[in-house]
């Protein structure tokens, strides 16, 4: 398990918390980490890197799913974010083989026709 920032010793009350997905199911070789709360672009770079220390930069491949919410204070970019019917942002990174390829939904960006 990897922990940035963080102590898994004990749980406090704050935003971001580790939670081990129950029920779950020992699947070998992969690994699956769940995580809510609100985090940074630079907790995420460091996450990513230390997957890449961690598992090296080709031997497996890495994948991060991330989801927005609805009210959002901001969007993409630090757009302003608007929402009229879909106000969730999300994305996929996948790495492997030093690529990285990123998949992105922005639906709540403002565009007025």
């Amino acid at each position: 398990m990897i922990c940035i920032d963080g102590s898994l010793n004990k749980q406090l009350d704050f935003i971001s918390t580790y939670v081990t997905p129950e029920p779950y199911i020992y699947l070998g070789q992969v690994k699956i980490l769940r995580w809510t709360g609100f985090f940074s672009g630079r907790v995420v770079a460091d996450f990513l890197l230390e997957l890449e220390r961690y598992y090296g930069s080709s031997k497996f491949w890495k994948a991060i799913y991330f989801q927005g919410f609805s009210d959002s204070p901001v969007a993409w970019g630090l757009n302003e974010h608007h929402y009229y019917t879909n106000g969730d942002n999300g994305g996929v990174i996948i790495l492997n083989d030093n690529n990285l390829y990123m998949c992105l939904q922005k639906c709540s960006n403002k565009r007025y026709k």
